[in-house]
């Protein structure tokens, strides 16, 4: 059996304000979607995640990810 990770993010969190959406913004030390990534990516059975973006995002996940990975 394999386990899968996903983590819904596409939203642009207008109501939030600021110049980029809510999930790329600092909580403390990390972004806020950074916590539940390093979350599932710390759990040892976890096969593969994947995470829903707006196609804007692309490029902003991929230099997020290259530094946790």
């Amino acid at each position: 059996m394999r386990t899968a990770g996903l983590i819904v993010a596409a939203g642009r969190g207008t109501r939030f304000g600021g110049a980029i959406p809510k999930q790329y913004r600092d909580l403390g030390a990390e972004t806020i979607l950074g916590r539940p990534a390093r979350a599932l990516l710390a759990l040892p059975e976890l096969d593969s995640l994947t995470i829903v973006i707006h196609p804007d995002d692309r490029e902003v996940l991929r230099a997020y990810f290259v530094d946790i990975a």
